[in-house]
């Protein structure tokens, strides 16, 4: 049974227990537990951005910037309905009572888990689900598969004009089972989810219910430009999609791994919100990169840590590709992927710690190029139109002795 219509179960009487014996922190109303998606309180882990740990081991947590509750306490909830574990809260005295790692009190079976948390503010308390943000496993593997994704463009129209009766979200399905029959480690997600804003909120939270519901692994996502548009006035923004991101799905970018593996996802589309307006009169230029100069210092930083000075194992992964080498067929025009700003910093990082690759979206497409000693691929669209002569699909990386050995691109369709 997948997890959503487990949970569905909790509309009737019996469905209502089972979600109360294996949640019993969850609030029953209307016979329908009580809980919010939310990162308001705990930023990592988080759909986004999960944590992979072994079994028995602390899970790393990171409270919110802006969270003004307090975390009361903490439990895992298997998925697929499976088992719930309590977790303690270690703290580390950067801010009184916030827990810096959660430590599970009895030892969880390996799989997929949903963190949640009872939080409070003075006298009012609420329950916050982060979806699939943590998976135990029993050691980490040398050598395993895992997923790469971009574009999947929930609610995009495009593709229809080509294929007539097209689905986004059963392609994105059926893509989901292949992952899951290869049985990968963990998925990376290269952004843009979405299409166009409002409906921005439904279609990013169709994607984290689309892989909820179905996926057996984790996936660690960054967002692109569909994902941070704005909408409103040039002189008042009255919708902006990344308000939604940051306090329901996790961080726009940060630094993860698989075992001795760095994972660091990167937010290229780093606009002030007037910036994203769709209506601000930005022209074709509203979709190019754009990296800020505090990312760029953190990035610095943790490509210093995690490749060392001699360069090292590492992956990257974001929208846009610096190196502007492909350009971005949108419609009629010919744009450059990434603008200037931040562009040739960005790059200079990439040549200063040489990471072994440096995964990219957003011109649905299939490239892969070299720059320095670091390898940098462009992933096709998971479910919207293609560039001509590229495929719908994704890609599958295999790991040997802890390197990239190949990449698989698995074509869904070529219109």
């Amino acid at each position: 049974m997948y997890r959503r219509d487990f949970l569905k179960l909790a509309g009737s009487a019996a469905g209502a227990a089972a979600v109360y014996t294996f949640l019993p922190h969850v609030t029953i109303a209307g016979g329908r537990p009580v809980y919010t998606i939310s990162t308001s309180t705990i930023a990592r882990p988080s759909f986004t951005a999960p944590e992979i740990v072994k079994s028995g081991g602390a899970i790393p947590c990171a409270m919110s910037a802006t969270a003004k509750t307090e975390v009361e306490s903490a439990w895992l909830h298997g998925a697929n309905g499976g088992s719930r574990v309590a977790l303690s809260l270690e703290t580390g005295g950067t801010a009184e009572g916030a827990p810096t790692a959660l430590l599970p009190q009895s030892d969880p079976d390996p799989g997929m888990y949903d963190l949640f948390i009872s939080a409070a503010r003075g006298n009012k308390k609420r329950v916050e689900r982060l979806p699939m943000a943590v998976k135990i496993v029993e050691d980490y593997k040398t050598d395993f598969e895992f997923g790469i994704i971009s574009d999947v463009h929930f609610g995009d129209p495009r593709i229809t004009a080509d294929i007539p009766g097209f689905d986004v979200a059963e392609t994105f399905r059926k893509e989901i089972a292949i992952l899951n029959e290869r049985n990968i480690e963990f998925c990376i997600c290269c952004g843009d989810l979405c299409f166009l804003p409002p409906e921005t909120k439904k279609q990013i939270a169709e994607y984290m219910d689309t892989l909820s519901a179905r996926a057996t692994f984790p996936t660690f996502t960054v967002p692109g430009n569909h994902d941070g548009y704005a909408t409103g006035s040039t002189s008042k923004i009255n919708f902006d999609t990344y308000k939604y991101w940051r306090r329901t799905f996790g961080p726009f970018h940060y630094e993860a791994s698989y075992g001795d593996i760095p994972l660091i996802g990167i937010n290229t589309y780093e606009r002030e919100p007037k910036q994203r307006n769709l209506y601000g009169g930005f022209g074709e230029s509203l979709d190019m990169g754009v990296i800020g100069a505090a990312q760029l210092e953190w990035l610095d930083a943790t490509l210093a840590r995690t490749t060392g000075s001699a360069g090292g194992a590492a992956i990257m992964f974001g929208h846009h590709n610096p190196t502007n080498t492909f350009m971005d067929m949108n419609g009629p025009f010919s744009v450059l992927p990434f603008s200037e700003t931040g562009r040739l910093q960005l790059l200079g990082l990439v040549e200063k710690y040489s990471p072994d690759y440096f995964f990219t979206g957003h011109l649905h497409a299939v490239f892969a190029e070299k720059y320095k000693d670091t390898n940098i691929l462009t992933v096709p669209t998971a479910a919207s139109r293609p560039a001509q002569g590229h495929p719908i699909g994704f890609q599958i990386a295999t790991v040997k002795n802890s390197r990239i050995s190949s990449i698989e691109t698995i074509e869904m369709l070529r219109p």
